[in-house]
């Protein structure tokens, strides 16, 4: 996850790299169905801007948690839509979001 964000003359930049391979329980049809997983993983923050003191870009590195949930239903024979919230808890306060995506299934 990419970020920018300015504030008068400064500029703050923030990248958050996970790596979480999860247990994933799913349940429905075949056509419909959803999912919850959990799993740990690697997270990577890079924080940074063009303020004073600032460096380009500030690294740290660690271990976290992850839980994932979320939805896959195909609209047609081979194309899906996949929904997904999802939270990251590296710290104390989770890095949460939200994807949504559409695929093929060949």
């Amino acid at each position: 996850m990419d970020a920018e964000r300015h504030v008068g003359p400064l500029t703050l930049t923030g990248r958050h790299t996970h790596l979480s391979p999860a247990i994933q329980y799913r349940g429905g049809s075949a056509r419909t169905y959803g999912f919850v997983a959990f799993g740990g993983g690697l997270s990577v923050v890079c924080d940074g801007g063009n303020f004073p003191g600032a460096h380009r870009c500030d690294t740290e590195t660690g271990f976290h948690a992850a839980l994932r949930g979320g939805f896959v239903h195909a609209f047609a024979r081979r194309w899906l839509i996949r929904g997904e919230v999802f939270a990251f808890f590296p710290h104390v306060a989770p890095d949460v979001g939200v994807r949504v995506g559409f695929g093929y299934r060949f």
